[in-house]
């Protein structure tokens, strides 16, 4: 908690009305350089985390927007915490860049992650995909409408949740 907390002073992090009392750690992740504060950042929740012989894991969506800076500074703690060996998961969602920009950021860490490709549905799970929840409402969907939507949306999942969320909503009716 005093390493958070010398982590979050250097950075003017607030949150809400949610108050840290515990006094900082000087000297440890508050020096403002963010390769080096994170990193010892994620070492000391890491190493609190196997004290209490449970794990950590940060997720993070989107990832393709953090700023290259930023990233590095990522890396480096989530590449600290693996060569401790300490009870830490990252998972990184994003668009399939992400690989090229984790290389531009950090050489090493095309060889520390791995990259896998989540693409579409196939066609029986994005049908199931929509109609299951309409079912599970209590309501229902005409095949043809089904298998209208799946074949626009090429089972794409952002795009049958977008649609089956729009749908929904403006819906006078089942």
């Amino acid at each position: 908690m005093r390493a958070l907390r010398s982590f979050a002073s250097i950075f003017k992090v607030e949150m809400g009305d949610f108050a840290l009392s515990v006094d900082p750690e000087t000297g440890t992740a508050d020096s403002g350089n963010i390769e080096c504060d994170l990193a010892e950042l994620f070492v000391r929740v890491g190493e609190a985390a196997k004290a209490a012989e449970r794990g950590w894991t940060l997720l993070i969506d989107e990832i393709q927007y953090i700023n290259e800076k930023d990233y590095a500074g990522l890396i480096v703690a989530i590449h600290r915490i693996n060569q401790k060996g300490l009870p830490v998961l990252f998972f990184g969602a994003g668009l399939p860049q992400v690989a090229a920009l984790s290389g531009d950021a950090k050489s090493y860490a095309e060889r520390l992650f791995t990259y896998p490709s989540v693409g579409a549905l196939d066609r029986n799970s994005a049908e199931l995909a929509i109609k299951n929840p309409i079912e599970e409402e209590g309501e229902q969907i005409k095949v043809d409408a089904l298998q209208s939507v799946v074949t626009k949306t090429q089972g794409y999942t952002y795009f049958l949740q977008e649609w089956g969320y729009q749908a929904w909503n403006t819906a006078n009716q089942s």
